[in-house]
């Protein structure tokens, strides 16, 4: 199997992690992006689950504008590994403020090596955004039932936040993903409405060849298999 399809622990962490500290999926899908990047540039950082994971996250927090602060990742990174190395505690008090305060700054020193080994290019471009403005608009043409909508946006959600793990995400453009993630929608709920069709190939011609498009849902087949198969690891 090739290495870009295989799901590897840093970015579960992100996942995991960025769920509890209250970021959107946007968020998440955006610090996975980074990850890839910054893994395919610096090796040797693939057992970090903690320094790079969350400066990731917080870079992350800052590009979506979200309401996070950094003091809240670092707590809860603290809290994830100490549930790790001795033992899950609910009632765990927090560490002191001077400790907390040196947590942030190193924090802050990561955040600053990861943007500089990025050359600062921050373009964090997510199929998430297409796909779920597309289903919107899909709604409203045809009058798709509540039920239906909710389907067609759980299994895209699960898709794409499965796809995003594996660094092959990184090898698509945004846009691509879009369309096989819509793609395999329409086939796998039996969903046949030319209108639709028609809409989503005009706007991502130059996204939609046949091939491509049945490689990259072939990609993410096989990582939510990936997904399915391994047991939690974090």
């Amino acid at each position: 199997m090739n290495s870009d399809l295989e799901i590897s622990e840093g970015a579960l962490v992100i996942q995991e992690y960025g769920r509890i500290i209250g970021c959107p999926m946007a968020t998440v899908a955006k610090a996975l992006v980074l990850y890839h990047r910054f893994q395919r540039l610096v090796r040797g950082h693939e057992a970090d689950l903690v320094c790079v994971p969350a400066a990731v996250l917080s870079i992350s927090v800052n590009l979506c504008q979200n309401n996070i602060t950094d003091e809240k990742i670092v707590l809860v990174f603290y809290h994830k590994n100490m549930d790790k190395k001795v033992n899950v505690d609910p009632e765990r008090e927090d560490p002191p403020p001077d400790r907390i305060e040196n947590m942030i700054k190193s924090l802050s020193k990561n955040v600053l090596h990861i943007l500089r080994v990025l050359s600062h290019t921050m373009d964090c471009e997510i199929a998430h955004t297409y796909v779920f403005k597309y289903l919107n608009k899909f709604q409203s043409l045809i009058n798709l039932e509540d039920f239906e909508i909710v389907g067609f946006s759980t299994t895209a959600a699960k898709l794409l936040s499965t796809f995003y793990l594996c660094q092959r995400c990184i090898k698509y453009e945004p846009e691509a993903i879009t369309v096989a993630c819509i793609h395999f929608l329409f086939v796998y709920f039996k969903f046949n409405v030319p209108k639709l069709s028609r809409i989503l190939f005009k706007e991502f011609r130059d996204y939609a060849d046949k091939e491509k498009v049945s490689i990259i849902v072939g990609d993410m087949l096989t990582v939510a298999r990936i997904s399915t198969e391994r047991a939690p690891s974090i």
